[in-house]
């Protein structure tokens, strides 16, 4: 019985992340280029969801925690992309900023990497409870901590503004869609001044 229910569960859970890829995706899925660099890739899931719909995909992360080895993850320190210039139709950064002090420097070297669009999906803070649950979240995180990565809607968008990415849509994910972490959570498309 135990089993049967394990199974079931896994299942939900799978249906589930199906889901939210595919909500991800198919919200803006005409803003993706051929070519993708999927940045913080965790676990290769949503590399694995691009290449599925046809893009041209590489992987990279700061510790290699695939799920797929036919990816071909590669390794770098956090900071400067390995990739040559405007090698990349589009750069992903999905939830991945939060995880590092050095927002600046990868959206810099992303710009450098990148052709057309940046699409970053980002928590955004509202008050004091998501902030202590995104403690909560990096703390409990396999993922590099941060101590200054979350930022508000508001602030994101001064960031965007000052590396002359303008944000030519949003989607944003509403708190009830992931309700283990209740945090509004918002997609940038940004495009690259060329």
């Amino acid at each position: 019985m135990l089993k049967i229910i394990l199974i079931l569960l896994n299942k939900i859970r799978k249906q589930k992340t199906d889901f939210f890829l595919s909500y991800k995706y198919s919200k803006i899925r005409e803003n993706y280029g051929t070519k993708c660099l999927d940045i913080g890739s965790g676990t290769g899931r949503f590399a694995k969801f691009l290449l599925s719909r046809g893009h041209e995909v590489k992987a990279i992360d700061v510790v290699d925690k695939s799920e797929h080895p036919d990816l071909g993850m590669k390794i770098y320190d956090g900071k400067s992309i390995p990739f040559g210039n405007k090698q990349f139709d589009t750069s992903v950064l999905m939830f991945v900023l939060h995880h590092t002090d050095h927002v600046r420097e990868l959206l810099k070297e992303c710009i450098r990497v990148t052709q057309k669009t940046i699409v970053i999906g980002e928590d955004i803070m509202m008050n004091r409870i998501d902030r202590v649950l995104g403690n909560i979240h990096l703390g409990t995180s396999p993922w590099s901590k941060s101590t200054k990565g979350f930022r508000t809607d508001r602030s994101w968008q001064k960031l965007f503004s000052f590396y002359n990415l303008k944000v030519v849509r949003t989607v944003m994910i509403p708190r009830c869609t992931y309700p283990v972490y209740p945090v509004i959570r918002k997609i940038y498309v940004l495009e690259v001044d060329r």
